[in-house]
């Protein structure tokens, strides 16, 4: 059961890390795109 529970966390853990990196990445290209559009 902990093996189980461990996995679960670890695998939220990979889940939120990849989320986060899109989000950032997404943050990125929109911040280009202002940028871009602006001059």
């Amino acid at each position: 059961l902990t093996k189980m529970k461990k996995a679960l966390k670890n695998l939220k853990t990979q889940w939120f890390n990849s989320f986060v990196s899109k989000e950032s990445v997404f943050k990125t290209l929109s911040l280009n795109y202002s940028i871009n559009s602006t001059f």
